[in-house]
């Protein structure tokens, strides 16, 4: 991947130690952050504010840099818009989400559009169910 700093001046944005350390974390992260999590695991001295986190996460969703993914107990999860297309698997009792990598939807789409006329121009999938650690705390 393109350093970090090369992808906010390839998107006009200025390089600042917050954004920086927003997008290292996302990137090391393997799944998608809500922004209460995202704010709880990085540098206070880097991102000081709730507002700022705010505010940078939809500067760079606009710019097609992060994405919002999942909606799950009213928030927004974000990812890295470039890390391919994944849908995610989320525990109804402790709220952990696991990616799933191969998609199975694009056939389904094909058959939506033959039989609407519509271009399927995206589609979101969030299954839930109860994960293997939750099941052995039966």
């Amino acid at each position: 991947m393109k350093s970090f700093e090369d992808i906010l001046r390839k998107n006009n944005l200025k390089i600042t130690k917050g954004r920086l350390a927003l997008l290292n974390l996302l990137y090391s992260s393997h799944v998608p952050m809500n922004t209460e999590e995202i704010y709880e695991a990085v540098d206070k001295k880097s991102l000081p504010s709730f507002t700022s986190l705010y505010r940078m996460l939809n500067e760079l969703t606009e710019k097609n840099i992060l994405k919002k993914n999942l909606y799950h107990n009213g928030l927004y999860y974000f990812e890295f818009a470039n890390m391919g297309h994944r849908h995610y698997i989320v525990c109804d009792k402790c709220g952990k989400i696991s990616a799933i990598e191969n998609c199975p939807i694009s056939e389904f789409e094909n058959i939506a559009e033959r039989e609407t006329g519509y271009t399927v121009t995206n589609h979101i999938v969030e299954l839930r169910g109860i994960c293997p650690d939750c099941q052995k705390d039966k």
